[in-house]
């Protein structure tokens, strides 16, 4: 991917990293946020406000959206001490996760970091999007905006 550094003010800039991974997976979950968090915030079980008498811990909640591969569900664990550092997994109602890296953009640094994610993930398939999360409707939506991102 070419440098997107320019005249941009960087300042206030997240850098979304997001990449596809084709199954659901506690253990994958965990090796995220231990590679790119340093410390994380508990997730709060409003999340999941209709099941959460169900959950009597994070890992049960996360284990619970592995194992049901229909439900649609978006986590975002921030770093402590950094709020705007976080890591977000959305399980997807196809039965897959996208995982994202949002962190302070630059323009290089966000690239770096998008690899780091795809080699940790397992995956080619990933995306950067500047100060949102970005949208598709399927999987073959995300896998289309990722081959239309990449550089000639």
């Amino acid at each position: 991917m070419k440098s997107v550094r320019n005249k941009i003010d960087w300042a206030n800039v997240d850098a979304v990293c997001c990449v596809l991974s084709k199954i659901r997976s506690s253990e994958l979950i965990s090796s995220v946020l231990n590679e790119f968090l340093n410390e994380k915030e508990v997730l709060d079980f409003t999340y999941c406000d209709t099941h959460h008498e169900k959950f009597n811990s994070e890992k049960d909640m996360i284990d619970y959206f592995v194992c049901e591969t229909t439900l649609s569900q978006l986590f975002f664990w921030n770093e402590k001490g950094k709020p705007e550092n976080m890591i977000g997994v959305l399980f997807t109602e196809y039965g897959k996760m996208i995982i994202s890296l949002t962190i302070q953009g630059d323009g290089e640094t966000e690239m770096a970091m998008l690899e780091k994610l795809k080699e940790l993930v397992g995956t080619s398939s990933g995306i950067i999007s500047y100060n949102s999360y970005p949208t598709f409707s399927s999987e073959a939506d995300f896998e289309q905006q990722c081959r239309s991102n990449q550089p000639d």
